[in-house]
């Protein structure tokens, strides 16, 4: 990921934490909140494990990772960022920072169970 795409991830991420803060002070209703969990789960299914994996996005995979949730041991998918990017680029015709905020949102920024994807960035050259 280059400079300017982590500092437009950074911004977004607080952002995103301070709409949270801000949302859970006034207090969600369980339709909205049904609502938003609704729409963090559309694009995604589960394999026979249960793990959960983004759809049409296989080729994102870098591995799986073992997690606790609770006192449960869960595996989980891990996802390259970049990856992610530009397949939303290529196949979906998003521009880099429309799929970058996707990812953050939809993905980094949704709980989606135990077995919730993983997101790993490389290293900033």
């Amino acid at each position: 990921m280059n400079k300017k795409m982590m500092e437009q991830r950074n911004t977004a991420y607080e952002e995103f934490v301070g709409q949270v803060a801000f949302e859970n002070d006034t207090g969600w209703t369980k339709e909205v909140w049904d609502a938003a969990w609704s729409a963090a789960r559309d694009g995604v299914s589960s394999n026979e494990e249960g793990m959960v994996t983004i759809d049409y996005q296989s080729s994102a995979i870098i591995g799986t990772c073992f997690c606790w949730d609770g006192q449960s041991r869960v595996e989980r998918f891990v996802y390259s960022g970049e990856k992610l990017i530009e397949n939303f680029v290529e196949n979906d015709g998003m521009s880099e920072e429309e799929a970058l905020e996707w990812v953050e949102y939809n993905i980094e920024g949704a709980y989606m169970g135990p077995n919730t994807p993983i997101v790993v960035w490389g290293e900033d050259d």
